[in-house]
């Protein structure tokens, strides 16, 4: 077997073919029940027409305003034709898109266009454009861009500006001339275009490689290892990796790819790679050295001439010159976690893949008729056919019915619920007081969670990675008190009520396209049961729209209106008692509308094992892990945000036991459940340590108070954005765990939250 392996990897690694074999029979007929999976995931046809104009519109309307650009600000003549064109790409160019996805677009202009024009005259241009909506830019982000919504679909839109005069349709974007006089910037999205157009051309069989594709990465979010954020393999990562296995085995179908990509991945990636045994680097190319080096390009990734690319523990490397790894944010933690849902989606597919074959025919037939009667239009394919030629039995096996409807596909595809194993959870709560601010503080501390657990410069030795004895399962999800969701939910429809109201009326209706997002502030007591306005609050006839807080006053910066009762403008969300009293009238009832929160706060879960017994080189138990010191050492990086205000707090950290998880948390066990599962993982555990054990005492998971409901966050010294969280382990029953300066020192902080560590 190892010879076998270190065969495949030789083989995998110097791009040659490994099989030029076909799909076995199992695989033929597996495949046929996958493609009816594949056809249940296609958006309906109304959808995809929307895409099909928004792209179209959007490209006409960047045009026009390219030629506007050129002509009236930079004095070109008129009777030039200057071009320009946009770009799809991610899941959307790759065709494996699934219904209310965004798109990705990137808009490649002469090089007289700048990002000063692209922020200022064509937003503008876009928001008197018929049916965009929801229209926010982020100038400062990694890639600067504009988010519309068009017709309901969402548009991410990017600017280039190469160095030409004009843009033809026909534009080679593949040619490596094309990042000449490119900022940083515009190379990550023009190569964007390039990865995409060249995994495409990379591909021997395009359908056979959607269809792989799409399977993979719904698996990944079903398991909750999708997405760069928090550390796991992107998009672009997946479409590489199925790539890959495309090109090793070119004559396969969509289920033999599956099952070769979990096979062979396994044993690829380590979770604990050295240097004697490494995880090698993936790439579709012939070669990572690059033919041309053009200058001012950032260099290409290059594991033998730079050492930090070396430390990659899951290099996943782009097509597109200058290569670079599209993975780089995938720590020890979560290598652990992939290479443990690998081995379970392996051992899934092993177990049923062919135990199931002789049911899979009559399984599909089922699904397919299911689907044609919704209106789902047809994958094609011979196997269709012989499945409607009536050559298939009906009889559909019990497991199909209801809990598993696409057999062995299904139950990889089983989601994965954080709370169903683990005893422990790490808590991180994410609030802030003024609604317009919440989605993009979350958003931004999501990005920096990883820096709990992933050793950095800025934290040696206070990262959860280094105590080898603490082990977290990473989850992608984010979870809100349902209450909380419906209220900003209300919040959020009377924003854009009033922001319609407004351009109706004629007023000074320009959107804010600050970096950040836009909202407006809102009275829940003047809003209906269902999120809706009600003008009868307000004794205002334009109902309570009133101009754009001046930048210096206390309100948001990045509002497009403000909806208040009183018809003030930058006012906070107001409580049922502060709104003004209605007139009593004979046709209207008295309504009563749920309070408003003061505080909006998102959760995140992390499950939290520890092993007591490990010992170090000398025999002596491993140091215990520094709570406080971690938590301070990620605070800085925290603080890094320019974006935060008085209106957010700095998360609190926390570790809880299932029993004391709220009962809204979607698969949380019921009480009897949870006095048994912390019995099994006990039975299943070595015997504890004694508890004169350092290691013991310092993180006692079997005992203690649970963690209570933080104070209201006071400030620390030095100012508003120096706001400390109630960040506590085990605090004491009795009173809430009061708020800690981040400048504490530990032993501070350890008296403070009563830690035991």
């Amino acid at each position: 077997v190892t010879v076998s392996v270190l065969y495949w990897v030789h083989q995998m690694s110097s791009g040659k073919v490994i099989s030029k074999d076909g799909p076995s029979v199992v695989e033929k007929a597996q495949n046929l029940l996958l493609e009816a999976w594949v056809k249940s995931c296609l958006e309906p046809v109304d959808e995809s027409d929307r895409r099909r104009r928004a792209v179209e519109q959007l490209n006409l309307t960047c045009k026009q305003w390219i030629r506007y650009v050129l002509v009236t600000e930079c004095g070109l003549p008129a009777s030039e034709d200057y071009g320009g064109r946009i770009f799809t790409t991610g899941s959307f160019r790759h065709n494996v898109h699934s219904s209310g996805s965004d798109i990705d677009v990137v808009l490649i202009a002469p090089t007289r266009v700048t990002r000063q024009h692209f922020f200022s005259s064509l937003v503008e241009r876009l928001q008197d454009l018929r049916g965009v909506t929801d229209l926010t830019c982020a100038e400062e982000a990694i890639v600067p861009l504009i988010s519309f919504k068009f017709e309901g679909v969402d548009i991410d839109l990017a600017l280039v500006a190469i160095r030409s005069e004009n843009v033809p349709d026909n534009i080679n974007m593949l040619d490596d001339r094309v990042h000449i006089g490119l900022d940083e910037f515009a190379v990550r999205s023009v190569n964007g275009v390039r990865d995409a157009e060249l995994l495409i051309n990379s591909v021997p069989n395009t359908l056979v490689f959607r269809q792989a594709l799409r399977f993979v990465k719904h698996w990944a979010k079903r398991r909750g290892i999708y997405g760069a954020k928090l550390g796991f393999t992107s998009g672009i990562g997946f479409a590489i990796m199925v790539a890959r296995v495309c090109q090793c085995y070119p004559n396969l179908n969509s289920a033999g790819l599956v099952c070769r990509f979990f096979r062979f991945y396994r044993n690829w990636f380590v979770p604990n790679p050295t240097a004697a045994r490494p995880n090698n680097p993936i790439f579709i190319t012939d070669s990572l050295t690059p033919e041309t080096v053009i200058p001012g390009v950032p260099r290409s990734w290059n594991a033998r001439t730079h050492a930090g690319d070396a430390q990659a523990v899951y290099p996943i490397i782009t097509p597109a010159y200058p290569y670079q790894n599209s993975c780089y944010s995938v720590s020890r933690t979560t290598l652990a976690t992939i290479c443990e849902e690998l081995d379970i989606a392996h051992e899934t597919i092993q177990k049923h893949l062919e135990a199931e074959a002789h049911d899979a025919p009559a399984i599909a037939k089922a699904q397919h008729a299911k689907l044609e009667e919704s209106g789902r239009s047809d994958v094609g394919g011979l196997g269709v056919a012989n499945l409607k030629a009536g050559t298939v039995s009906d009889n559909i096996p019990e497991y199909a019915k209801e809990e598993y409807p696409f057999g062995v596909w299904s139950r990889v595809l089983e989601s994965y619920n954080p709370f169903a194993s683990a005893s422990y959870f790490l808590h991180v709560a994410v609030s802030a007081t003024a609604w317009q601010d919440y989605d993009r503080w979350v958003d931004f501390v999501e990005a920096k969670l990883r820096y709990l657990w992933t050793e950095a410069s800025f934290n040696r030795g206070c990262a959860f990675e280094c105590y080898p004895q603490v082990k977290i399962r990473v989850v992608t999800r984010r979870y809100e008190e349902p209450s909380q969701a419906e209220a900003l939910s209300r919040l959020k429809a009377a924003a854009k009520a009033a922001a319609a109201r407004r351009a109706a009326i004629g007023g000074s209706g320009s959107m804010q396209h600050a970096s950040g997002a836009t909202g407006a502030n809102v009275d829940l007591g003047a809003l209906s049961p269902l999120g809706a306005p009600n003008p009868a609050a307000s004794p205002d006839p334009r109902g309570s729209v009133n101009a754009l807080a001046p930048p210096g006053s206390p309100g948001p910066r990045n509002s497009t209106a403000v909806l208040t009762a009183a018809g003030a403008p930058g006012s906070a969300i107001k409580s049922p008692s502060q709104k003004p009293q209605l007139a009593p009238s004979a046709q209207q009832q008295p309504q009563q509308q749920p309070a408003a929160p003061t505080t909006f706060t998102c959760h995140f879960y992390f499950p939290l094992k520890m092993d007591n017994t490990m010992k170090d080189g000398k025999g002596q138990p491993l140091k215990a892990p520094d709570l406080p010191a971690i938590v301070r050492a990620w605070y800085t990086v925290v603080r890094s945000n320019k974006e935060m205000t008085t209106n957010t707090v700095l998360p609190t950290v926390s570790v809880v036991r299932v029993k004391d998880l709220p009962s809204w948390l979607p698969g949380v066990p019921k009480e009897e459940e949870a006095a048994v599962a912390p019995k099994a993982a006990d039975a299943a555990q070595p015997e504890a340590a004694p508890a004169t054990d350092p290691v013991k005492r310092t993180l006692d998971m079997t005992s203690g108070a649970s963690p209570q409901r933080a104070a209201p966050p006071q400030p620390a010294p030095g100012g508003p954005q120096q706001q400390a969280p109630a960040a506590a382990v085990k605090p004491p029953v009795a009173t809430p765990a009061p708020p800690v300066a981040a400048n504490s020192t530990a032993a501070e902080a350890d008296e403070l939250l009563g830690l035991d560590f």
